[in-house]
């Protein structure tokens, strides 16, 4: 069964892999010239979706060393695989670094107040980003490299974030369309990120030779996870419809008409549909299962972070080609990393 699954590479498939996804980041970058801001904006969509995992990892890291149980034997070493992705990540985040003059409106928060205008400009927006980027991935190294059982780094590490990614949200995404503001935003992209996270780190338990001793644990934390982005995604929705807000209609409003529409669809689908399935017992006990249905969750956080990122700044689908090179790119880029670490925690496990 777990030879089938198996998604450690081989050394000929991680190479052509490396080289596909350098080819893709180069012609993405390439695309900036032509087209700066489409392409930019298809970056950040593959930024968000790699850095969304490797958020989610520190967050998962730091739960796994606070709160001890089952979970801990079959996910603890994958999950700090996933979390060691964050420099890797941060290193990604150059381009949107060099280009932000060209992707986002510096002149929307004009007459929007002293504090916004001052707020908003582009070196405040930098340091803030560096200085997220840089205590995420410094936390997320000392934890995978300091194996030990005191709380204090988890609990700054997870309490900082909260705090820090509250504003950041705002700032990669939301900042998009100056006009849009949700006060749950951030707590539904914190939801994504651990869902993931907890997904590749599935992916990669169920894939290794190592025996789970309680493979059901980790079906049930999937469908925790998806209750949690169901209820997180809901209740902007419905606050928004509900008090009629109407940036908020607005920003539904263009992202629902169309092909944004059936992506909406469709990344819902790839969410609901697993969650209903991992009701079943023998769904929730299948390592085959685990491994599909994690596949299509993550699958289904690619389309959503295209869906949020693309509609805006009026470019329509002139954003998909470099957002899908982008997406390509950097998760293959991202995988032989992922892979080699998987194989490390597999060799311990034995």
């Amino acid at each position: 069964m777990a030879a089938s699954i198996t998604a450690f590479p081989v050394t000929t498939r991680s190479r052509l892999g490396l080289l596909t996804g350098l080819i893709c980041l180069a012609v993405a970058l390439v695309s900036m010239v032509l087209q700066p801001e489409a392409a930019l904006q298809g970056w950040l969509t593959g930024f968000c979706f790699l850095s969304d995992i490797a958020f989610g990892g520190l967050i998962l890291a730091s739960m796994m060393r606070l709160i001890p149980g089952l979970w801990d034997d079959e996910l603890e070493r994958f999950s700090d695989a996933v979390a060691a992705l964050l420099p890797f990540a941060a290193l990604a985040f150059l381009p949107i670094l060099i280009g932000a003059a060209w992707l986002y409106d510096w002149q929307a928060s004009a007459d929007k107040g002293v504090f916004r205008e001052l707020w908003m400009t582009l070196p405040f927006w930098t340091v803030r980003a560096i200085l997220f980027l840089l205590f995420a991935s410094v936390s997320a190294l000392l934890m995978v490299r300091r194996q030990t059982d005191k709380p204090a780094l988890p609990i700054t590490a997870l309490v900082i974030y909260t705090a820090g990614f509250m504003v950041i949200a705002v700032d990669w995404y939301l900042f998009l369309d100056p006009e849009a503001h949700f006060s749950g935003f951030s707590l539904t992209r914190m939801s994504v990120q651990f869902l993931g996270a907890l997904c590749v780190s599935i992916m990669m338990a169920v894939s290794s030779a190592a025996k789970l001793k309680r493979p059901e644990i980790l079906g049930s934390l999937l469908m925790a996870a998806l209750l949690a982005w169901a209820y997180f995604a809901f209740m902007q929705y419905f606050i928004t419809w509900s008090d009629n807000l109407p940036f908020g209609v607005r920003w539904y409003g263009e992202r629902g008409a169309g092909l944004w529409g059936l992506l909406e669809v469709a990344f819902t689908a790839l969410r609901l549909a697993p969650l209903l399935l991992l009701l079943a017992t023998p769904i929730r006990q299948s390592r085959r299962w685990l491994f599909w249905l994690s596949a299509a969750v993550l699958f289904g956080n690619a389309l959503e972070t295209l869906w949020l990122i693309a509609p805006a700044g009026g470019h329509g689908t002139a954003v998909l080609p470099w957002a899908l090179l982008s997406l390509f790119g950097l998760t293959l880029l991202a995988a032989p990393r992922l892979a080699s670490r998987a194989a490390r925690a597999k060799e311990v496990a034995r």
